[in-house]
């Protein structure tokens, strides 16, 4: 008997967790839609490269005030992002996309063409300021698609 209320207890534990990683995953995706690209810049020597990720936010809730990102994480370690805080996108409008915003990384040649773009999945932490809700953590989880200067100067 002690085994199946330990059993359920585990069960339960695990579904509360899931549940809440479930609606910090979710949360930005409610008033706001986030695009991200890997912006890689050319003229890299052969063993090292660098370049930026690109944020593009557009809000789609009036009540939003500002998006902040306080931790980025690449799926792939080899890639470091530089000297990062936090990244403030503040929101005057909604639907409209702000104003791009972007952080510098570096890295090996080799592990920035290893980067499978279908599989590159950049997770972001940070919190959501909406009107007469103050501060609210989320977690974000998004693909990144890989793009060279010259294509980022043609779109």
């Amino acid at each position: 008997m002690q085994t199946i209320f330990i059993a359920g207890s585990g069960l339960l534990a695990l579904a509360l967790i899931l549940f809440y990683l479930y609606k910090l995953q979710r949360r930005l995706q409610q008033y706001a839609q986030l695009r991200v690209s890997l912006l890689k810049r050319e003229g890299n020597t052969h063993d090292k490269t660098k370049g930026s990720f690109m944020f593009y936010l557009k809000a789609h809730d009036s009540r939003l005030r500002q998006v902040v990102f306080t931790s980025i994480r690449f799926s792939d370690p080899a890639l470091q992002v530089n000297a990062f805080d936090k990244l403030s996108f503040e929101v005057k409008a909604f639907n409209e996309e702000l104003p791009a915003r972007s952080i510098g990384f570096s890295c090996r040649s080799s592990a920035l063409n290893r980067v499978d773009t279908s599989k590159a999945v950049l997770s972001i932490k940070g919190y959501v300021v909406v009107e007469k809700e103050g501060k609210t953590a989320f977690a974000y989880r998004t693909k990144v698609e890989m793009i060279t200067a010259s294509e980022a100067l043609h779109s």
